[in-house]
């Protein structure tokens, strides 16, 4: 039977998880980045599925999969495409005209 402290009890330690878990997921998001957190969550979200399938006895369809597939796909590309900073120090080491023009104007 639920009482009124059992309702609270669970309602105080429901908020205070809930609470932990968004700090995580903000400190996460200023340590890595957004697309690290976003690739986190995705995971800890499949982890909860995969975890419904086998304790629940859940079946598992193709839509299931494909929208694992579609999900995902767009996260993995971003990630291993190279960051704003890469880009950013990669093309300062590749010269251009106007740096050429400038070294040659001092000789």
């Amino acid at each position: 039977m639920w009482t009124v402290w059992k309702k609270m009890f669970v309602l105080v330690l429901f908020c205070t998880v809930g609470f932990f878990g968004s700090s995580c997921a903000a400190c996460i998001t200023r340590e890595y980045g957004a697309l690290t957190m976003s690739v986190t969550s995705t995971a800890r979200k499949a982890t909860t599925l995969f975890m419904s399938f086998v304790f629940f006895k859940n079946v598992f369809t193709w839509e299931h999969g494909l929208g694992i597939i579609i999900f995902m796909s767009p996260l993995m590309l971003k990630s291993f495409s190279p960051s704003k900073q890469q880009r950013k120090a990669i093309s300062t080491m590749v010269p251009t005209n106007a740096n050429m023009e400038l070294k040659s104007s001092f000789v």
